[in-house]
């Protein structure tokens, strides 16, 4: 792989297969109602979303 391709961002199928897994190991994707469980068991109510994009989701949420 050339720098410019790393300089770009640009990488193979393998690399792409080995982050997706790596990240599925670290990082566990939660459905947004367990999210939502989770903030409310933390104490919050008035719960909702503000961001949805990809795997991310941003909320608001009042204690």
């Amino acid at each position: 792989m050339s720098r410019v391709q790393l300089h770009h961002g640009f990488i193979c199928a393998e690399q792409a297969k080995a982050s997706a897994v790596a990240i599925g190991k670290q990082l566990p994707i939660l459905s947004p109602a367990q999210d939502e469980a989770l903030i409310r068991k933390a104490g919050f109510s008035n719960i909702s979303t503000f961001y949805i994009g990809l795997g991310f989701r941003g909320w608001v949420a009042y204690a």
